[in-house]
This record gives structure tokens, sequence and C-alpha cells, in this order.
């Protein structure tokens, strides 16, 4: 197939993640003969003063930098071949377990990639203290091969197959993908930390909303906007096995964002409160005590549990406007009510 990972009669962007300081595509790229190559790209707009830089960590990591305009970044990015579907007439439907297997692979190297890099700095710490050096490793081995075996179905009774079949495997590659996609927002109901940050950007993108993670250390964990940039947000995400009181360090950023804001954003404090007991179990109107709503009541911020979030996210599934739904985050304050 194609050597550069963007060349080629269709480009198709898969999947998607987030992982500490950098973001990652996985994008389908299709030739002319149907074979199709999983490439992940990435690319990172952070930098540091001194020390490993995120985009030296790709080059090192086995990434080849793609000097041209991405199609998925719009700029310069790193990508690397992930695994090659090397049948003539590449069905999807026919090889959905290769093709899962792919998003599986995919998803971990999301949750781990950050970590990486932060381990990879941590390595070259610790060899400058030693006045050592070593060879770079990359972090990916050989491309994977995926090449049907003697007894496997061959790719040319895709030319013969029965129209009923086919229409069967579009169908079950579209719920899988389906399926894939409304996982993505289950966290929202248990998760904490980066798991529970990335859920939470999905669900604000499926609303409509352009976000961006911040760097560790900010006073909000999420930046997000509306696409014609009247109303912007700040979000504060945590969660935890109980309500939000106000001795929780979680009061203090948020009343931090609220003070070195810029651009006249909404404070979101979002909380997956009570996260180890199931929904039905949880303490209805609890999630934040007396004192933390009328600390915060002070100010224009509003208070959110991430189920309420699941929940806005079903609503919009069903048919409701999205568009409503962030007059509403933009404009209220206090305890937010799904209604």
């Amino acid at each position: 197939m194609t050597s550069d990972g963007h060349t080629g009669t269709k480009n198709t962007k898969v999947n998607e993640g987030g992982s500490g300081h950098f973001t990652l595509i996985l994008a389908a790229l299709e030739d002319s003969a149907g074979a199709v190559e999983f490439v992940i790209h990435a690319t990172s707009s952070s930098q540091y003063s001194f020390g490993l830089q995120p985009l030296q960590f790709l080059d090192r990591a086995g990434l080849s930098r793609y000097r041209g305009n991405c199609v998925f970044f719009g700029a310069e990015c790193f990508y690397r071949v992930m695994a090659t579907l090397e049948a003539p007439r590449f069905r999807q439907g026919s090889r959905i377990f290769e093709v899962q297997g792919v998003h599986t692979a995919f998803k971990q190297v999301v949750d781990q990639f950050g970590r990486l890099f932060d381990l990879e700095q941590e390595r070259d710490r610790i060899l400058d203290g030693m006045r050592s050096a070593t060879r770079d490793a990359p972090v990916f081995g050989e491309v994977i091969r995926v090449s049907p075996e003697s007894s496997e179905e061959p790719d040319w009774t895709g030319d013969v197959a029965f129209p009923e079949l086919i229409e069967l495997e579009r169908q079950s590659a579209e719920i899988a993908a389906g399926i894939e996609a409304l996982r993505e927002y289950l966290p929202l109901l248990y998760g904490t930390g980066e798991e529970l940050e990335l859920a939470v950007a999905a669900a604000l993108s499926f609303l409509g909303l352009s976000v961006e993670r911040t760097e560790a250390g900010f006073t909000a964990d999420l930046l997000a906007k509306s696409p014609d940039e009247q109303h912007a947000f700040g979000i504060e995400v945590t969660g935890i096995n109980g309500p939000i009181k106000k001795d929780s360090p979680k009061l203090t950023q948020v009343l931090d964002f609220e003070r070195i804001k810029e651009h006249g954003e909404k404070t979101i404090l979002l909380a997956n409160t009570f996260r180890n007991d199931p929904i039905t179990e949880r303490p209805v109107g609890e999630s934040f005590t007396p004192q933390v709503i009328d600390f915060l009541g002070r100010h224009d911020v509003l208070l959110m549990t991430t189920w309420d979030l699941y929940q806005l996210v079903g609503q919009v599934l069903a048919g409701s406007d999205s568009d409503s739904i962030v007059e509403r985050l933009a404009s209220e304050t206090g305890v937010f009510s799904v209604g």
C-alpha cells in the first residue's frame, strides 16, 4: 500500500482519544484494491522549557513525521501503521473481530501513551544523573500483518456472497461501531481520574461542544466552547465515593478558575458522586452538601453530577435539541436538575 500513512483512495477517522499531552487518532486508510491500513496519527501542542519534548517522544516511540498537511490535524503529524488488512476486497463485516481487535489495541495505546511519556522523561532524568546514555528503543514492534490462514474464508467469496449476507454484515459492522461509541459514556456512571475526564469530554463533544483537555495542575480539567463561540465553559471533573463536601479541594480549584478566567467561561463542577453505588441506590439530592451549595452559590458556578450529563446524552439520543441543553448549561447556576 502507501508508505506515508496518508495517501490512499479513502482515509477515514474510526477512533480517537487523548492521553496526557497527546491527541491520537486511528484512521482506516484504503487503497484502490480494497486493502486497508489502520494508521495511528498523533500530535501534541505542549512544550517544556527543558528535557524531553512530546514531539521528540513521538519520534523516539517509533512514529514517523508526516511533513504534509494531515487531514485530521491540519498540520504536520506523526503516524504509525498499526495493522494491515490485506484482503483484495475488504468487507468490514467479514473481518469484524479483527477490526475490533485493532480498536482494542488502539484503546490500550491511548490509555498508556501519556504514562509512557512520563516514564521516558523519568528515564532521561535518571540517565542524565548517571551521566550515561543508551540506545533509544521504539515503543511499537513490527507492523501486524493480518492475512488469511489456509482454513479461513478466502476473500473472493465476497464476489458471490448472498446480498442478504452482505447486508447483514453491513448492519453488524454498524451495530459494533454504535456499541463502541455508546460505551464511551459508561465511565460517567462509575469512573474517576483520566477515564472519567475522557468520558466527560466525549459527552460534551456529543452535545456539540469542542473540548480541550488542559495540562496537569491547571485549575480546570476541561475547556469547552460552542461552535459559534457564544458559550464557553471551564469544567472541573472529579469522581468520589460520597458527596462533595466543603473540605473538598475541588472547591478551591473551582474558585481559582473563577478568579483567573479571561473569556467569561461558565464554571462547572462536574462530580461522579457515590460512584461505587448503583444509580438506583444513590441518595437523591445529596451529591453536594448544603454547605457546598451555599458556599458556591455566591458565584456563577453550576453544580452537576456525571449522572446528570449521562441523562442529557440520552435525551439527545432520543431526539432532544442539544443547543437548548448547552444554553441551559451556560445560563443556570446552583445545582443542576435534568428535569
